[in-house]
């Protein structure tokens, strides 16, 4: 639906390679580290949105971040996270 409208989306993946919880239980314990380390959070958020803006048809001064749940707190820790 983005792309439809002109945009290019990218999910980046905060938990990493290979991270996939198989229940609720599991998915709250991993997205527990990150509440626990938001300087990690930040980071990994960062890194996404820095592989974005690399890419080649996307415009790096017009870049915008959504989720919804623990993205969603993603797109807030990115909001509130001092960027170049």
């Amino acid at each position: 639906m983005l792309a439809g409208l002109g945009y290019v989306a990218f999910a980046a993946d905060i938990y990493g390679k290979g991270v996939r919880p198989k229940n609720a239980q599991e998915a709250s314990a991993e997205a527990g580290k990150y509440y626990q380390d938001r300087t990690l959070w930040r980071a990994r958020a960062k890194a996404g949105l820095d592989f974005l803006a690399s890419r080649p048809e996307v415009d790096p001064s017009r870049l915008g971040v959504m989720g919804y749940c623990f993205g969603g707190g993603t797109s807030l820790e990115l909001a509130g996270a001092e960027l170049p």
